[in-house]
């Protein structure tokens, strides 16, 4: 039998929760199949913890974060989402390089600030949401940019060196193996 005193009718639950849209990002690159389901689980993860309730998940499937074209998810989140509607605070996203490895940095940041000029904030749930007292966090995220950015050319440098190593070597790759050349 339950009594009147143990049900939640007509009580307060606590404070609703902060609405938020989740963005998950993987690249051709890394060849990571599963990276989309294993960024929805910590970000979800991360959201529970924290009280977010996520209304709306995007997801680019094997594009590249450089720049913010081809990437229909991420851009239907800015153009229809993040402009247009008011109804969640966050845009939650694993962390920096999976909103993208923009090569001018300032193209990430200037993202970001759509998203703060239309009342969102991008919260990268590895590093968590920012104390308002916290003078490093935009410090911190510009660093991560700058990571992000500098993997990507390392890596294009990495491809390059290996390309023109195997070409000296007499061998051409653009195939599923390396071949000579026939004579």
């Amino acid at each position: 039998m339950t009594h009147w005193w143990e049900t939640d009718e007509g009580h307060d639950n606590g404070p609703p929760k902060v609405r938020a849209v989740a963005y998950y990002r993987h690249s051709a690159q890394d060849r990571q199949e599963n990276s989309i389901p294993i960024q929805r689980d910590q970000v979800r993860e991360w959201a529970d913890q924290h009280g977010v309730e996520i209304i709306k998940e995007f997801s680019d499937h094997g594009k590249s974060g450089l720049n913010s074209e081809g990437r229909p998810a991420f851009n239907e989140m800015m153009d229809e989402w993040v402009t247009k509607r008011a109804d969640f605070e966050y845009i939650l996203c694993l962390d920096v390089s999976r909103w993208g490895r923009f090569q001018d940095i300032d193209l990430s940041a200037q993202f970001s600030a759509i998203c703060k000029k239309n009342g969102k904030q991008v919260i990268y749930t590895t590093i968590g949401k920012p104390r308002e007292d916290d003078p490093l966090y935009p410090v911190y995220v510009q660093f991560e940019r700058f990571r992000a950015a500098q993997y990507s050319r390392e890596l294009s440098d990495k491809v390059w060196r290996g390309c023109v190593k195997i070409a000296e070597q007499g061998y051409w790759a653009g195939g599923s193996r390396l071949s000579r050349p026939t004579s």
